[in-house]
């Protein structure tokens, strides 16, 4: 959690004033992909890409975009059994899904989810989805739970529409 609230600090500093340019979903998830991967495989998951969308963003939103799939990401390999899938794909140009086959969340935890102290895990603070929540909020993005059973989970994370 510490890494979280430290990566959007970090991410705040950095871009408050700089230069900006364009990155592409496919690009973002390409930088996403080398980061996690050692993660993924430390954890013994597989982690698959699926990406096809060209939706342009700005590099503050998209670095905050970054934090909202790496925090879903940790998430996930960490409901997922050793053999278990971690899947992120964007082939619709303003959403990206973030998807893994582990045991699927309680269904209290579902009433909490987006809340502060809302957490299924032992160890966890119940801050990350709060956070998540709070930054794609920040960038006119919705967030939300699309599906958890006992075959897995999945998130969606809707973009804003592109306004050039």
């Amino acid at each position: 959690m510490e890494d979280l609230v430290d990566d959007v600090l970090r991410t705040l500093r950095e871009y408050h004033g700089c230069i900006v340019y364009q990155i592409t979903v496919n690009e973002l998830l390409g930088l996403f992909e080398n980061k996690f991967s050692p993660v993924a495989k430390k954890h013994s998951v597989s982690l698959r890409i699926e990406a096809s969308s060209e939706h342009e963003l700005e590099n503050k939103e998209a670095s905050l975009i970054l934090l909202i799939i790496e925090n879903l990401a940790h998430n996930a390999v960490e409901a997922c059994s050793a053999g278990g899938e971690l899947t992120i794909s964007a082939t619709d140009s303003r959403m990206i899904k973030v998807s893994d086959n582990g045991s699927g969340l309680p269904e209290e935890a579902r009433q909490r989810l987006f809340q502060p102290g809302g957490t299924s895990k032992e160890q966890g603070s119940g801050l990350g989805l709060a956070i998540s929540k709070q930054l794609a909020m920040a960038i006119d993005a919705e967030l939300r739970l699309a599906n958890s059973d006992e075959q897995g989970t999945t998130f969606e994370l809707r973009l804003a529409k592109q306004t050039n």
